[in-house]
C-alpha cells in the first residue's frame, strides 16, 4: 500500500474487491492518521483520494446493497463511502446514542461513543450496534460530556441513500471490549467485555453471555435472553467466532493495558445443541453462483424449515469484519433433497459461507463451507514434471499443466518471476542448480467464465551434487 496502517478495517465489497480504511501510519504517533482509503483488486492497490476522512481505529464498516460501504461507528457520525472513481463520502446522520446525548461531533470524531463496542449485520442492510464506551468521561468538541461504558444497543436500517436509527433493547450488562457472533438461527451471541473503560484490570469483567433474538411479533426491536457464563474474562484482544458444528469459540484476551493474558480458549454450546436431534446436511455443492438454484441432500427434506448462510469470521478488537447472515429460499425436491436458491449479489459479497439447514425446532445441522461467487467455472489444475536433462551443474525440468477451465491466457511464474513464454502455453522449463535446489512455480489462470484470477502453485526439489575438480 502507499502507507502503513496500524489497526485498520478490511471490508469485502460486493464485487470481490477489498476496501481498507483507517489506521495509523505510525503506531507510536497518533497524529499520523492514514485517512485515505485503499482499494485492493487482483493484486493491485488504488488510493481513494476523494474519500479522505479521519476515522477511529477499526471502524465498523459494512458493504451495503446500494454498492457503497456504510460506516456505523464507533464514532457517532455515520456515512456511506462510495468506492467508485476516486471515492467520496455521503453523511447520513448521527447514531441514536449520539443523538440522545445531545450535540453532533464533527466528521471523523476519533473517539466515538461506542469505543470497543461491537456491531453486526444481522440481516441485509440491518445493523445492530452493541455496548462500548464513550471515551473515559472526557469532553466532546461541542462541550457535552461523553458517557462511560453502556449497555445500550441501537438498530440501523440502511436505505438506498440514507439510514434510519432507533434505540434497541438494552443488555443486562454494560460491555466494553465485547464480541458479537452470528449464530445459524440468526440470533446474536454477545460475550465478554468489562463494565469499566477506566480500570485496566479483570475486576470488572463480565462473564455471563447474552443472546439477542431478532425482531419478531411482539418484539419489533428484538429481545435479549440470558446465556451461560464464561470461565475466563475475555477482554482486550479477545476473539469469538462461529464454528461449523454450531458452537462458538471464545479465546484469548488480555495482552496489554493491565488485563491478564488468557492463552486459552472456551467453547460455548448454544441452546439448540440440547433441544433434540440435529438435522443432517449430507451434501452441498462447493461453489454456487448468485441466484442459482442448487441441490442439497438431507435425510428428510420435509423436516427442514429454514436454510441459512453465515459468512466466515474475521474478528479482532471487538469487530468481526466479515460475518453476515442470510436467509435462503428453498423447496423440497423429493424425500431427501432440497432445491435452494442462492442469494442476490446485492446482499452477498463473494466468498466463503457456512450453509446450515434447520428444523422446525430451530436446531441447525452441522454447517458446510460453500463459496458464493460469480465464478462458476473454477480452474482445476494438475501438474506433471519431466526431467529433460541433468548433470553436475544443473537440472532442467519441464512442468506441464492440465485440467479444466484454464482459460485462454494462463501465465507462468517461477520463484515469483513472470516467465517469457508464448501466451497460453501450458508448459514451462525450470532450471535448478546447486545454489537453487528447490524452486517454486505458479500458473496464473483467468477462468473462461470470468471471476477472480487465481494462481496454482507447485515446487520442485532436486539434490544436485557437483563433481570434484579434475586432477
Amino acid at each position: 500500500m502507499a502507507d502503513g496502517r496500524w489497526y485498520p478495517t478490511n471490508t469485502s465489497l460486493l464485487d470481490g474487491r477489498v476496501l481498507v480504511t483507517a489506521g495509523l501510519a505510525d503506531e507510536c504517533d497518533n497524529s499520523r492518521q492514514n485517512n485515505v482509503p485503499d482499494l485492493w483488486q487482483n493484486g493491485t492497490w488504488f488510493r481513494l483520494t476523494g474519500a479522505a476522512r479521519e476515522l477511529p481505529l477499526y471502524p465498523m464498516m459494512f458493504a451495503a446493497s446500494n454498492g457503497k460501504v456504510f460506516c456505523a461507528g464507533p464514532n457517532v457520525d455515520t456515512g456511506y463511502l462510495d468506492p467508485t472513481g476516486s471515492g467520496s463520502w455521503t453523511m447520513t446522520g448521527t447514531t441514536a446514542l449520539g443523538t440522545s446525548l445531545g450535540g453532533t461531533p464533527g466528521p471523523g470524531m476519533q473517539n466515538g461513543r461506542r469505543d470497543a463496542g461491537t456491531a453486526v449485520m444481522y440481516q441485509p442492510d440491518r445493523l445492530l450496534l452493541i455496548g462500548g464506551s464513550g471515551g473515559y468521561g472526557s469532553l466532546n468538541p461541542d462541550g457535552s460530556r461523553q458517557v462511560g461504558v453502556t449497555n445500550t444497543t441501537e438498530l440501523i436500517e440502511l436505505t438506498t441513500t440514507g439510514a434510519t436509527f432507533r434505540p434497541g433493547p438494552p443488555m443486562q450488562y454494560p460491555r466494553y471490549h465485547v464480541n458479537s457472533t452470528l449464530l445459524p438461527d440468526g440470533s446474536v451471541l454477545v460475550t465478554g467485555g468489562t463494565t469499566s473503560a477506566i480500570s485496566p484490570t479483570d475486576n470488572f469483567a463480565v462473564l455471563p453471555a447474552e443472546r439477542w433474538l431478532p425482531p419478531s411479533t411482539g418484539y419489533p426491536d428484538g429481545r435479549w435472553v440470558a446465556a451461560a457464563a464464561m470461565q475466563k474474562p475475555r477482554l482486550y484482544r479477545s476473539t469469538a467466532l462461529l464454528l461449523p458444528d454450531g458452537r462458538v469459540l471464545s479465546a484469548g484476551g488480555g495482552s496489554g493495558g493491565g488485563y491478564s493474558d488468557q492463552p486459552n480458549a472456551e467453547l460455548y454450546s448454544p441452546w439448540y445443541l440440547f433441544n433434540g436431534a440435529r438435522p443432517e446436511l449430507t451434501t452441498a455443492p462447493p461453489i454456487v453462483g448468485y441466484q442459482e438454484q442448487f441441490q442439497v441432500a438431507t435425510p428428510s427434506s420435509a423436516a427442514i424449515s429454514r436454510v441459512t448462510l453465515v459468512r466466515l469470521s474475521s474478528v479482532t478488537h471487538s469487530f468481526n469484519m466479515n460475518q453476515r447472515f442470510l436467509e435462503l429460499s428453498f423447496a423440497p425436491a423429493g424425500a431427501t433433497n432440497l432445491t435452494v436458491t442462492a442469494p442476490v449479489n446485492a446482499n452477498c459479497p463473494p466468498g466463503q459461507y457456512l450453509l446450515f439447514v434447520l428444523n422446525s425446532q430451530g436446531i441447525p445441522s452441522v454447517g458446510r463451507v460453500i463459496t458464493v461467487d460469480v465464478n462458476r467455472c473454477p480452474p482445476v489444475v494438475s501438474f506433471t514434471e519431466t526431467e529433460l536433462s541433468a548433470n553436475s551443474c544443473q537440472v532442467v525440468v519441464r512442468v506441464r499443466a492440465s485440467g479444466t477451465n484454464l482459460g485462454t491466457s494462463p501465465r507462468w511464474f517461477v520463484d515469483g518471476v513472470l516467465q517469457t513464454v508464448p501466451a497460453g502455453q501450458l508448459f514451462t522449463d525450470v532450471v535448478l542448480d546447486p545454489s537453487h535446489q528447490m524452486v517454486s512455480y505458479e500458473l496464473e489462470v483467468t477462468p473462461p467464465c470470468g471471476g477472480q484470477v487465481s494462481r496454482v502453485r507447485g515446487t520442485i526439489k532436486r539434490l544436485i551434487k557437483t563433481s570434484p575438480p579434475p586432477y
